[in-house]
């Protein structure tokens, strides 16, 4: 579905007056700008707020075991309900160990990634209003 989603983007888009180049740019500079200005936060640790309730005192973040994810979809742990988040811990957790540069690392990934999809959707709804 992304695929085509973004295949219909850069169809759309003209080869002869540099709008693939353009737009190639810009999700590059999206991308870089989003990392380097939260690339600090890789010299941090874990805030005090919830990270030691939801991470590091967490024993269902440490493993993919059946119970565990029978646990990320039925509980509401510390007030919350967030199963999809939950399973990202365990990735994390699983993949790069309990460290919080890897947990913030991820995080900046996903930031960048986020603002680079609000990019796209954006490029896809102006070129259906025809707004150019």
């Amino acid at each position: 579905m992304l695929r085509t989603y973004l295949t219909k983007i850069y169809s759309s888009l003209n080869p002869y007056d540099d709008q693939k180049t353009r737009f190639n740019v810009s999700l590059l500079f999206i991308f870089a700008a989003i990392v380097l200005f939260y690339l600090p936060v890789l010299k941090n640790e874990f805030v005090n707020w919830d990270d030691s309730l939801v991470i590091v005192q967490n024993p269902h973040i440490r493993s993919i075991q059946w119970g565990s994810i029978q646990w990320m979809f039925t509980t509401f742990h510390n007030g919350h309900w967030m199963p999809l988040t939950w399973f990202s811990f365990t990735l994390n957790y699983v993949m790069l160990g309990p460290s919080p540069i890897a947990f913030h690392f991820t995080n900046v990934l996903l930031h960048a990634l986020n603002a680079m999809l609000v990019f796209l959707v954006t490029v896809r709804l102006l070129h259906l209003a025809d707004i150019k």
